[in-house]
């Protein structure tokens, strides 16, 4: 992932937030069907990668 493509997820999800701040189910079963989280609201593939090497470099 770059750094265009971390900056558009953020933004996607700072939207997705706005939106969907009443109704917190409705923004996970949008990232669910974009394939940012799991079912268990976890996050998958690439996105979770990402933000397992942030957590290590914040350490």
């Amino acid at each position: 992932m770059t750094e265009h493509d971390l900056k558009e997820f953020l933004d996607a999800m700072k939207r997705v937030r706005a939106e969907h701040a009443t109704t917190p189910k409705k923004a996970r079963k949008f990232l669910m069907k974009e394939g940012v989280v799991d079912k268990d609201g976890e996050l998958t593939g690439h996105y979770a990668r990402k933000n397992r090497l942030r957590r290590k470099s914040a350490a």
